[in-house]
C-alpha cells in the first residue's frame, strides 16, 4: 500500500471513530481542534455524515430470524476429536 493511501486510510479511521463515537476523549477534543484548522478533514467529516444519513434514509434492515444464533452455533460446532 502507498503512504498516501495509508494517511487517507488512518484519517478515515479517526472520521469513523469520532461520528461513532469511540474516539477517547482527548483525542477527539485534538480531533476537533484539527477539524476546525483543517477544511479537508471537515469536507471529508460532512461527507461522511452526508453519506450515512443517505444509507439510514434508504436502506431498510431486514429483521433477523430469531434461530439465526442457534442455527450458526449449530453449523460451527467442531465434531468431538477436533
Amino acid at each position: 500500500m502507498k503512504r498516501d493511501e495509508k494517511n487517507l486510510n488512518g484519517l478515515l479511521d479517526q472520521v469513523y471513530l469520532y461520528l461513532d463515537g469511540e474516539m477517547p476523549q482527548e483525542e477527539e477534543a485534538e480531533f476537533k481542534i484539527e477539524l476546525q484548522r483543517n477544511s479537508h478533514l471537515a469536507r471529508l467529516v460532512q461527507r461522511e455524515i452526508r453519506f450515512r444519513a443517505f444509507l439510514k434514509k434508504n436502506l431498510t434492515r431486514r429483521p433477523v430470524p430469531p434461530n439465526l444464533a442457534d442455527t450458526i452455533q449449530r453449523l460451527t460446532k467442531h465434531p468431538k476429536g477436533m
